[in-house]
């Protein structure tokens, strides 16, 4: 582990953290451990490992994103309906 890397990692965390608040991706809970996470796994994983996370926090924001609009439940049997509404 190099110190160099952590520190890279939380400034690079940092960067996509507010830019996904920003753009209403996470809320400001989810920032804070998106840039715990991402500051970990940069510092013990590297440039391979970070590109995986970032790769998969895009394209599953672009698909919830996506199917928000459709208003379609993906899972069989669930009802998208409040508790206590019908």
């Amino acid at each position: 582990m190099d110190i160099r890397l952590l520190a890279a990692g939380c400034v690079l965390s940092l960067v996509v953290a507010a830019t996904a608040y920003a753009l209403r991706l996470l809320t400001l809970d989810g920032a804070a451990a998106a840039v715990a996470v991402g500051t970990l796994v940069f510092g013990f994983g590297g440039w391979r490992h970070a590109g995986l996370l970032v790769l998969f926090f895009v394209t599953s924001s672009a698909l919830t994103r996506w199917q928000a609009g459709t208003g379609v439940a993906l899972v069989a049997g669930l009802n998208p309906t409040p508790h206590g509404t019908s």
